[in-house]
């Protein structure tokens, strides 16, 4: 990547178990050379708007924290109808890198809607679960430590007082 200009090679797995490999796709953030908006800017935000060359101006409608490909993420929303209304679609892109992670396409002329969503990605890791298990296991632990220290003090008060 130089700068706003993307360089990829995307290769499609179809249903029926081809493959179409497509080298040296260039994407170009500045003039909206974005191909199926798989990329966008990075770090917009709520009310930003950015250019497409197929589809015009997009703004940026909404943002909401997200579990994209096992992170929790920022993800910024964006809704498009062509202006003939054949087809309207809401993006999901990752705030921080501009890369789709979720978008719905409606396709009225066709009776067809299509889901394209992010699996996997080496960009951010998976978040691991916290397990609470040893912080519960601690607090028990001091609980136990100050009851049983508040019952010798107590118990040795009384055996002092009888003495």
């Amino acid at each position: 990547m130089q700068e706003s200009v993307l360089n990829l090679n995307i290769t499609t797995l179809f249903i029926n178990g081809t493959y179409l490999y497509e080298p040296d796709i260039i994407l170009n953030l500045q003039t909206g050379h974005l191909g199926d908006d798989f990329f966008i800017p990075a770090n917009l935000s709520t009310g930003d708007v950015f250019y497409d060359f197929r589809l015009g101006n997009v703004t940026i409608t909404s943002s909401q924290q997200k579990t994209c490909v096992g992170a929790q993420r920022t993800v910024l929303i964006g809704t498009v109808v062509t202006t003939n209304n054949t087809e309207t679609t809401t993006f999901e892109w990752d705030k921080q890198t501009g890369i789709l992670v979720q978008a719905f396409s409606n396709y009225t002329d066709y009776n067809f809607t299509m889901a394209t969503v992010a699996n996997g990605t080496n960009i951010w890791q998976p978040q691991t679960p916290v397990d609470s298990t040893p912080f519960y296991v601690l607090i028990t632990g001091i609980v136990i430590v100050i009851v049983a220290v508040a019952v010798i003090l107590v118990w040795i008060k009384k055996v002092k007082v009888k003495s």
